[in-house]
């Protein structure tokens, strides 16, 4: 529970301490402090945010249409398995004998 505390040269620095301290909060703090005393009111930083739904664009949904390229995910599938098994001539080339021709 207690930590082992250096002297001399192998000593820790200020700026290696376990909870590292931004060098300029103590003076940020120090101006927040005096701005609040003159009568400011804290004002919390606006974070950017993504936008929730209610708050995009409408969209026209008269102009939609189908995907002419879509496959069904089934149908996907089925090929890619087919091609893995060797089903398919396209999926490797005819193999060839030593003189070039077919087999």
């Amino acid at each position: 529970m207690f930590a082992n505390i250096f002297n001399g040269q192998v000593a820790r620095s200020q700026h290696d301490s376990a909870s590292p301290v931004r060098p300029n909060a103590l003076a940020e703090a120090k101006h927040a402090a005096w701005a609040l005393s003159m009568g400011e009111v804290p004002q919390a930083p606006a974070a950017p945010r993504r936008p929730h739904r209610g708050m995009l664009p409408d969209v026209d949904m008269s102009r939609a249409v189908p995907d002419p390229n879509h496959r069904p995910l089934l149908k996907r599938l089925a090929r890619l398995i087919g091609r893995l098994a060797g089903r398919s001539g396209a999926a490797r080339p005819a193999a060839r004998t030593m003189s070039g021709g077919n087999r």
